[in-house]
């Protein structure tokens, strides 16, 4: 998630933030990018993360090297009420 705008580094793939900032400050995750080549993508993320500009989180770990999985729901909030969008 970016907090703050990316200060002027070498090495920065300009297509590559332009890419994050679509997100709006939404987290964003390595596998967004697939369509990037991954070592520019790991370049400029460790970059942005050292400078300050993104915020990095680590992955949620339940028991001893066990992934934990998380499931949200978009929702719509219209002017006739709340819409779930996702079963």
């Amino acid at each position: 998630m970016m907090v703050r705008p990316p200060m002027k580094a070498k090495g920065l793939d300009r297509d590559l933030l332009e890419d994050i900032e679509g997100w709006r400050g939404l987290p964003i995750a390595r596998r967004y990018f697939t369509h990037r080549d991954p070592a520019i993508v790991d370049d400029t993320l460790s970059k942005l993360a050292k400078q300050g500009s993104l915020m990095r989180y680590p992955p949620l770990v339940e028991e001893e090297g066990v992934m934990v999985s998380q499931t949200e729901h978009s929702i719509y909030l219209g002017p006739d009420g709340v819409e779930i969008l996702t079963a």
